[in-house]
């Protein structure tokens, strides 16, 4: 695991976000179907929509050099 991450580092950021934004979905999913959404799962929420918009930035970045 730890050398295909060496090897293929955009291969493993595309399966970090994909589980993060998975991750994402299914708290909000949950906090809705629930009818509750705790202040932890609001800030945990933002914390993952913060890191993928760091991505896709630096993603963009990189495309660009």
């Amino acid at each position: 695991m730890t050398t295909s991450l060496l090897t293929h580092p955009s291969h493993s950021h595309k399966q970090l976000n994909s589980l993060i934004s998975n991750t994402r979905k299914q708290m909000i999913d949950s906090a809705l179907t629930s009818g509750f959404s705790s202040p932890e799962t609001v800030q945990i929420s933002q914390l993952l929509d913060h890191y993928l918009n760091l991505e896709q930035k630096q993603r963009n970045r990189s495309s660009q050099l």
